[in-house]
């Protein structure tokens, strides 16, 4: 299919594609990197007007059509074909230049996101360390950072000083039983509204292997079923709700 599209589109179309979600500045701010000597040059407005005129696997978010997702099935499409053709250093470098967009566009999120995914812990650290209500997106930076020293006594709260008092009561909240980067990763897909055999498909594991995570979260956050799950989340800030 890719093959047959002109080659300024599927460059955006791969860059695009390391986003969950995407809107025309940040196409414009992903685009550049991939674009080729000599060929001609599309604005990330002309790529998402090319997108609906296409009905490319693509869903608006919102009524003005500023936000868009792929089809999830399409977006692992994308994301498989970025890395054959790009490279690892290449989607660092998209991640790098999605999370410096973020970063100022304040969504901050999707700017530790995309940190973690180039995986520069000390920036997404600061990033959360920069905005309190996001603390647990520094919080896991730090339990993957202290996970490679493994020292788990070193997760008191104690020994991490995020210089705000309602951070640290999330982080020892969190921290008491913290919940791992996969955990994470999954909490996150439930939030989205995937079932356990997309997440599988997602991550690449097995669909029991995601039923016993999810038995993890459960318990953990001292719940019993997914909307619960994400409610407790919102709550200690470990899902932050975008109210539209």
């Amino acid at each position: 299919m890719l093959n047959n599209q002109k080659p300024e589109v599927v460059k955006y179309l791969l860059s695009s594609a390391i986003a969950d979600n995407f809107c025309a500045p940040l196409c414009n701010a992903l685009g550049g990197l991939v674009a080729e000597a000599g060929r001609k040059n599309i604005s990330g407005e002309a790529f998402l007007d090319w997108l609906q005129e296409t009905n490319m696997f693509v869903i608006s978010l919102d009524e003005e059509h500023k936000w868009f997702r792929y089809h999830h099935l399409f977006q692992d499409l994308l994301r498989e074909q970025a890395m054959r053709r790009y490279g690892n250093d290449a989607i660092a470098e998209l991640h790098r230049r999605a999370s410096e967009w973020f970063e100022r566009e304040g969504f901050w999120k999707e700017a530790i996101k995309h940190a973690l995914a180039t995986g520069d812990i000390e920036k997404a650290a600061e990033l959360g360390e920069k905005n309190a209500y996001l603390a647990v997106g520094a919080s896991k930076a730090k339990v993957i950072k202290l996970k490679q020293k493994s020292n788990r006594e070193s997760l008191g709260v104690k020994n991490t000083s995020l210089g705000n008092s309602q951070v640290s009561t999330y982080l020892q909240q969190m921290l008491i039983e913290p919940l791992t980067v996969r955990e994470f990763e999954i909490l996150e897909f439930l939030e989205q509204g995937l079932y356990q055999k997309e997440i599988a498909h997602r991550l690449y594991i097995s669909t029991e292997t995601v039923k016993t995570h999810c038995k993890h979260i459960y318990h953990k956050l001292g719940v019993k079923n997914r909307r619960s799950a994400i409610k407790k989340s919102y709550a200690l800030n470990l899902l932050v709700c975008n109210e539209t």
